[in-house]
């Protein structure tokens, strides 16, 4: 068996913050992000923090926990939406799907995350990169699908 990644449109890994107060809940996502695509983490507590990296480095995704060190994801999502609208966002909320659809509509929120931050999690949301073109899976371009 070929072992083969996803990578991004561009050159490149996919750039990816991870927004929490709590770093070891995304332990899963990124580990199942890592093992499927060319990923590039960096790891935020706050909104200040989200920005600093957001100046210097090619972010195509951010991840958000429900809540940072100083504010809620959901408010953070709000003000990228404005500052920075190309990218890509996932957010952990425990909201019903209705009410997180009304609360993110025309932020530009990938998708909602639930708990467990899992396996599960993290192949949802490869899914979503790769149906909205962030990821590419090169092998099954190239090779026509076949193993």
């Amino acid at each position: 068996m070929r072992e083969h990644k996803m990578h991004q449109n561009d050159q490149g890994p996919l750039k990816i913050i991870l927004a929490s107060k709590q770093h070891e809940r995304f332990a899963p996502i990124e580990r199942g992000l890592w093992n499927a695509a060319d990923t590039e983490f960096y790891e935020a507590d706050s909104a200040g923090a989200v920005f600093e990296i957001l100046k210097s480095k090619d972010i195509k995704l951010v991840i958000f926990d429900d809540t940072l060190a100083d504010t809620s994801g959901l408010d953070v999502v709000r003000v990228l939406a404005r500052q920075a609208p190309f990218v890509s966002c996932a957010l952990v909320s425990d909201l019903e799907a209705e009410k997180f659809h009304h609360e993110t509509e025309g932020l530009g929120v990938l998708m909602q995350l639930s708990e467990p931050l899992g396996e599960e999690a993290a192949k949802l949301l490869i899914n979503s990169l790769v149906a909205c073109g962030l990821l590419v899976d090169n092998y099954v371009i190239n090779a026509g699908g076949e193993q």
